[in-house]
């Protein structure tokens, strides 16, 4: 007879495990829904073995330049929005489809989205801001500046 309350209890956590599941499903977008499932197995992480476990939060100049769900998707709520990031150019080369594609010493590639002179060198600081609309400038050491996006 003593198992038994430790079987209804299982039974019991199978329910909330499964009623949690579903109500993460409801969810109609991807980044929430993806938060839900996230909070939800970092909870059964810690039942299942006994410590807390934590999420690490992508840091802001990870996310910057990032689509607006993938960004909500990759931080935490307690990450700062930053305005600009500055980097230091490892290579660029020029687009197929016209411009320049660079990449940073920080891991991320952005590509030139309009048709203005940019002049830029491996080694190069550049600074890459939010700008109107949700685009983003390029700044470079030759004062030139371009439109650009995030590739990667």
């Amino acid at each position: 007879m003593l198992a038994l309350p430790a079987i209804q209890s299982v039974y019991a956590q199978e329910i909330d495990t499964t009623s949690s599941v579903l109500m993460c499903a409801a969810l109609p977008k991807d980044f929430e829904r993806l938060a839900c499932y996230d909070r939800l197995a970092t909870q059964l992480r810690a039942k299942a073995g006994g410590k807390p476990a934590t999420t690490k939060s992508a840091g802001a100049g990870e996310v910057f330049g990032m689509t607006p769900a993938a960004e909500a998707e990759k931080k935490g709520a307690a990450a700062t929005e930053l305005k600009s990031i500055t980097a230091h150019v490892s290579s660029w080369r020029e687009a197929a489809t016209g411009g320049v594609l660079l990449q940073l010493d920080n891991g991320q590639t952005w590509q030139q989205v309009d048709s203005s002179k940019l002049i830029v060198s491996a080694g190069d600081t550049v600074t890459i801001s939010r700008a109107a609309l949700g685009s983003f400038w390029i700044s470079t050491p030759s004062h030139y500046g371009a439109r650009v996006r995030r590739v990667h």
